[in-house]
Protein backbone atom coordinates (compact mmCIF):
# COMPACT_ATOMS: atom_id res chain seq x y z
CA UNK A 1 0.00 0.00 0.00
CA UNK A 2 1.45 3.19 -0.97
CA UNK A 3 0.70 5.81 1.70
CA UNK A 4 -0.52 9.47 0.34
CA UNK A 5 1.06 12.41 2.27
CA UNK A 6 -1.28 15.15 2.04
CA UNK A 7 1.15 18.14 2.79
CA UNK A 8 0.13 21.85 3.06
CA UNK A 9 1.59 23.80 -0.23
CA UNK A 10 2.27 27.60 1.08
CA UNK A 11 3.54 30.04 -1.46
CA UNK A 12 7.26 29.95 -1.02
CA UNK A 13 9.66 33.46 -1.91
CA UNK A 14 10.93 33.13 -5.67
CA UNK A 15 13.96 31.41 -6.26
CA UNK A 16 16.92 32.37 -9.63
CA UNK A 17 15.60 30.85 -12.85
CA UNK A 18 16.62 27.54 -13.52
CA UNK A 19 19.88 26.83 -16.28
CA UNK A 20 19.85 24.12 -18.62
CA UNK A 21 22.86 21.63 -17.43
CA UNK A 22 24.91 19.17 -19.57
CA UNK A 23 24.08 16.28 -17.86
CA UNK A 24 21.26 14.44 -16.69
CA UNK A 25 20.55 12.90 -13.12
CA UNK A 26 19.03 9.48 -12.66
CA UNK A 27 18.74 8.91 -9.41
CA UNK A 28 19.21 10.24 -5.95
CA UNK A 29 19.63 8.89 -2.39
CA UNK A 30 19.48 10.85 0.58
CA UNK A 31 20.42 9.35 3.81
CA UNK A 32 18.73 11.52 6.52
CA UNK A 33 19.35 11.94 10.08
CA UNK A 34 17.24 13.44 12.62
CA UNK A 35 19.65 14.96 15.28
CA UNK A 36 18.44 17.06 18.44
CA UNK A 37 16.95 20.56 18.39
CA UNK A 38 15.94 20.52 15.02
CA UNK A 39 19.06 20.01 13.48
CA UNK A 40 19.56 17.03 10.87
CA UNK A 41 22.23 15.58 8.54
CA UNK A 42 21.88 14.56 5.15
CA UNK A 43 24.65 12.03 3.05
CA UNK A 44 23.05 12.80 -0.35
CA UNK A 45 24.19 10.64 -3.55
CA UNK A 46 23.84 11.52 -6.66
CA UNK A 47 24.05 9.64 -9.52
CA UNK A 48 24.39 11.54 -13.14
CA UNK A 49 25.38 10.82 -16.66
CA UNK A 50 26.74 13.24 -19.21
CA UNK A 51 26.86 12.31 -23.09
CA UNK A 52 30.23 14.23 -23.24
CA UNK A 53 33.24 14.43 -20.51
CA UNK A 54 32.19 16.58 -17.74
CA UNK A 55 34.56 19.04 -16.27
CA UNK A 56 32.49 20.21 -13.39
CA UNK A 57 29.27 19.32 -12.06
CA UNK A 58 26.49 22.41 -10.42
CA UNK A 59 23.94 21.54 -8.31
CA UNK A 60 21.67 23.79 -6.64
CA UNK A 61 21.77 23.93 -2.76
CA UNK A 62 20.87 26.84 -0.50
CA UNK A 63 20.99 27.22 3.59
CA UNK A 64 23.10 24.31 3.65
CA UNK A 65 26.37 23.18 5.60
CA UNK A 66 27.96 21.18 3.02
CA UNK A 67 31.03 19.35 5.23
CA UNK A 68 32.29 17.07 2.11
CA UNK A 69 32.08 15.37 -1.43
CA UNK A 70 33.02 12.34 -2.41
CA UNK A 71 33.38 10.18 -5.88
CA UNK A 72 32.13 6.53 -6.29
CA UNK A 73 35.40 5.58 -4.13
CA UNK A 74 35.33 7.60 -1.39
CA UNK A 75 38.13 9.57 -2.70
CA UNK A 76 37.24 13.75 -1.93
CA UNK A 77 36.55 16.09 -4.09
CA UNK A 78 37.36 19.74 -4.55
CA UNK A 79 33.88 21.90 -4.24
CA UNK A 80 32.96 25.76 -4.02
CA UNK A 81 29.61 27.07 -2.32
CA UNK A 82 28.35 30.26 -3.10
CA UNK A 83 24.87 31.74 -2.35
CA UNK A 84 22.66 34.51 -2.97
CA UNK A 85 20.35 35.60 -0.03
CA UNK A 86 18.74 38.53 -2.23
CA UNK A 87 17.55 35.34 -4.56
CA UNK A 88 17.77 32.65 -2.21
CA UNK A 89 19.45 30.34 -3.76
CA UNK A 90 22.83 28.69 -4.27
CA UNK A 91 25.44 26.96 -6.42
CA UNK A 92 27.75 23.86 -5.21
CA UNK A 93 30.39 23.35 -7.99
CA UNK A 94 32.22 19.91 -7.85
CA UNK A 95 35.63 19.83 -9.68
CA UNK A 96 37.24 16.82 -9.72
CA UNK A 97 40.70 16.39 -11.08
CA UNK A 98 39.58 14.89 -14.06
CA UNK A 99 36.43 16.00 -16.10
CA UNK A 100 33.48 13.29 -15.15
CA UNK A 101 33.49 10.47 -17.98
CA UNK A 102 30.85 10.84 -20.51
CA UNK A 103 28.03 8.03 -21.71
CA UNK A 104 28.53 6.28 -18.32
CA UNK A 105 27.02 6.91 -15.38
CA UNK A 106 28.94 8.54 -12.40
CA UNK A 107 28.40 9.51 -8.82
CA UNK A 108 29.03 11.70 -5.79
CA UNK A 109 28.51 11.86 -2.22
CA UNK A 110 27.40 14.74 -0.42
CA UNK A 111 27.51 15.15 3.45
CA UNK A 112 25.56 18.07 4.45
CA UNK A 113 23.82 19.45 7.86
CA UNK A 114 20.59 22.17 8.11
CA UNK A 115 17.96 22.79 10.60
CA UNK A 116 14.24 22.43 10.69
CA UNK A 117 12.76 25.99 10.18
CA UNK A 118 10.25 26.90 12.60
CA UNK A 119 9.17 29.82 10.76
CA UNK A 120 8.80 29.38 7.13
CA UNK A 121 6.95 26.00 5.42
CA UNK A 122 9.54 25.80 2.74
CA UNK A 123 12.29 23.06 2.75
CA UNK A 124 12.04 21.21 5.98
CA UNK A 125 10.23 22.93 8.55
CA UNK A 126 9.17 21.88 12.17
CA UNK A 127 5.50 22.51 13.84
CA UNK A 128 5.44 22.18 17.52
CA UNK A 129 2.29 21.71 19.46
CA UNK A 130 3.08 21.67 23.58
CA UNK A 131 6.19 19.48 23.42
CA UNK A 132 5.29 17.45 20.24
CA UNK A 133 7.00 18.07 16.95
CA UNK A 134 5.91 17.17 13.53
CA UNK A 135 8.86 17.46 10.30
CA UNK A 136 7.96 17.89 6.43
CA UNK A 137 8.92 18.96 3.81
CA UNK A 138 8.04 21.19 0.77
CA UNK A 139 9.65 21.62 -1.98
CA UNK A 140 7.94 23.37 -5.17
CA UNK A 141 8.55 24.54 -7.17
CA UNK A 142 12.08 24.50 -6.57
CA UNK A 143 13.07 24.23 -2.87
CA UNK A 144 14.14 20.77 -2.96
CA UNK A 145 18.13 22.56 -2.69
CA UNK A 146 17.06 23.72 0.87
CA UNK A 147 16.76 20.00 1.85
CA UNK A 148 19.19 18.12 -0.57
CA UNK A 149 21.72 18.99 -3.28
CA UNK A 150 20.15 18.37 -6.53
CA UNK A 151 19.82 19.90 -9.79
CA UNK A 152 16.73 21.35 -8.53
CA UNK A 153 14.48 22.30 -11.52
CA UNK A 154 11.08 19.81 -13.05
CA UNK A 155 12.66 18.59 -16.11
CA UNK A 156 15.32 16.59 -14.65
CA UNK A 157 13.56 13.58 -13.43
CA UNK A 158 15.14 10.97 -11.38
CA UNK A 159 13.92 7.64 -9.02
CA UNK A 160 15.05 8.22 -5.31
CA UNK A 161 15.72 6.79 -1.97
CA UNK A 162 14.77 8.16 1.13
CA UNK A 163 16.46 6.40 4.03
CA UNK A 164 16.11 8.46 7.40
CA UNK A 165 16.79 7.47 11.07
CA UNK A 166 14.72 9.30 13.60
CA UNK A 167 13.81 8.82 17.14
CA UNK A 168 11.61 5.62 18.58
CA UNK A 169 8.20 6.19 18.46
CA UNK A 170 8.37 8.55 15.28
CA UNK A 171 6.82 7.48 12.34
CA UNK A 172 9.15 8.92 8.96
CA UNK A 173 6.72 8.67 5.68
CA UNK A 174 8.23 9.19 2.24
CA UNK A 175 7.07 8.41 -1.37
CA UNK A 176 7.05 4.97 -2.79
CA UNK A 177 7.38 1.39 -1.43
CA UNK A 178 8.84 1.22 2.20
CA UNK A 179 11.24 -1.61 1.64
CA UNK A 180 12.60 -1.65 5.53
CA UNK A 181 12.46 -0.28 9.30
CA UNK A 182 14.83 -1.59 11.46
CA UNK A 183 15.93 -0.46 14.98
CA UNK A 184 19.35 1.05 15.36
CA UNK A 185 21.33 3.28 18.14
CA UNK A 186 22.99 6.32 18.32
CA UNK A 187 25.15 6.48 21.81
CA UNK A 188 22.07 6.67 23.93
CA UNK A 189 19.65 7.72 21.55
CA UNK A 190 16.95 4.60 20.20
CA UNK A 191 16.51 5.19 17.04
CA UNK A 192 14.73 3.54 13.92
CA UNK A 193 15.88 3.49 10.36
CA UNK A 194 13.20 3.11 7.58
CA UNK A 195 14.00 3.11 4.28
CA UNK A 196 12.02 4.21 1.15
CA UNK A 197 12.55 4.02 -2.56
CA UNK A 198 10.09 6.01 -5.55
CA UNK A 199 11.14 3.82 -8.67
CA UNK A 200 8.97 6.03 -11.02
CA UNK A 201 11.17 9.29 -12.02
CA UNK A 202 10.04 12.82 -10.69
CA UNK A 203 10.89 15.94 -10.35
CA UNK A 204 12.78 16.99 -6.89
CA UNK A 205 10.22 18.98 -5.68
CA UNK A 206 8.14 15.67 -5.51
CA UNK A 207 10.54 14.01 -2.79
CA UNK A 208 8.52 14.18 0.43
CA UNK A 209 9.25 13.89 3.99
CA UNK A 210 6.97 13.77 7.32
CA UNK A 211 8.60 12.49 10.30
CA UNK A 212 6.10 12.95 13.57
CA UNK A 213 3.46 10.90 15.47
CA UNK A 214 0.64 10.30 13.15
CA UNK A 215 -2.34 7.96 12.95
CA UNK A 216 -3.42 6.39 9.53
CA UNK A 217 -6.76 6.83 8.07
CA UNK A 218 -7.67 4.24 4.88
CA UNK A 219 -9.46 5.93 2.12
CA UNK A 220 -10.73 3.12 0.41
CA UNK A 221 -11.96 2.92 -2.89
CA UNK A 222 -10.28 1.49 -5.99
CA UNK A 223 -7.06 2.41 -5.49
CA UNK A 224 -5.38 1.67 -1.85
CA UNK A 225 -4.43 4.94 0.02
CA UNK A 226 -3.89 6.49 3.15
CA UNK A 227 -3.72 9.45 4.73
CA UNK A 228 -1.69 10.02 7.95
CA UNK A 229 -2.81 12.72 10.30
CA UNK A 230 -2.12 13.73 14.09
CA UNK A 231 -3.34 11.36 16.48
CA UNK A 232 -7.22 12.22 17.84
CA UNK A 233 -8.01 14.16 14.96
CA UNK A 234 -8.75 10.88 12.33
CA UNK A 235 -12.89 11.57 12.54
CA UNK A 236 -12.17 14.92 10.99
CA UNK A 237 -10.55 13.06 8.36
CA UNK A 238 -13.64 11.89 6.36
CA UNK A 239 -13.41 15.40 3.99
CA UNK A 240 -9.73 14.35 2.75
CA UNK A 241 -10.95 11.36 2.57
CA UNK A 242 -13.83 11.56 0.29
CA UNK A 243 -11.96 14.30 -2.08
CA UNK A 244 -8.53 12.03 -2.01
CA UNK A 245 -10.63 9.05 -3.17
CA UNK A 246 -12.69 11.20 -5.81
CA UNK A 247 -9.63 12.32 -7.30
CA UNK A 248 -7.91 8.84 -7.34
CA UNK A 249 -11.45 7.33 -8.97
CA UNK A 250 -11.39 10.18 -11.73
CA UNK A 251 -7.44 9.66 -12.36
CA UNK A 252 -7.75 6.09 -12.86
CA UNK A 253 -10.82 7.05 -15.15
CA UNK A 254 -8.25 9.18 -17.50
CA UNK A 255 -5.58 6.51 -17.32
CA UNK A 256 -6.85 3.53 -17.15
CA UNK A 257 -4.14 2.33 -14.19
CA UNK A 258 -5.34 1.81 -10.92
Amino acid sequence: MLPLLLLSLLAAAPTAPARARPYDVTHYKIEFLLREEDAFENRVTVTFRSKAALPRLELDSYGLEISSVTDASGAALPYTLTEDDAKRTGLLTITPPRPFPGGAPQSVTITCAGEADPTEHGGLFVIREGTEAWYYTQFEPNLARRFFPSNDVPSDKATTELVATVPAGLLALSNGKKLSDEPVTAGDRALHRVHWLQDKPHAPYLVALAVGRFEAVEVGGAVPATLWVRPGSADRAFVAAEATRAHLSHQVSLLGVP
